[in-house]
């Protein structure tokens, strides 16, 4: 299935201070980014830290209350649990 092959990709659509895996874009990557936007660091970190609770406390009501494919259901389950700014996050 050529969209289950895409949909796998570690590459970002848009790069994240230039880190563009997914698995190595570190909240590192947002501060800089912030720092080279001029903007607060500490908002723009609690901002990405808030989002991604958000994402790995309601991922598991997705689940159960939305038709998600079989394989994207696979992907999210194997992301939130691998990926840094996941695993990081304080909870």
């Amino acid at each position: 299935m050529a969209v289950g092959r895409w949909f796998r990709t570690e590459e970002l659509a848009f790069p994240v201070d230039g880190g563009q895996i997914a698995r190595l874009i570190t909240m590192d990557n947002f501060r800089n980014l912030a720092q080279r936007a001029r903007i607060d660091v500490d908002r723009a970190t609690h901002v990405v830290s808030h989002t991604v609770q958000v994402l790995a406390d309601i991922w598991p009501q997705v689940k159960r209350e939305a038709p998600v494919p079989a394989f994207v259901r696979s992907h999210i389950d194997h992301r939130l649990s691998s990926l840094p700014l996941i695993r990081n996050s304080p909870r």
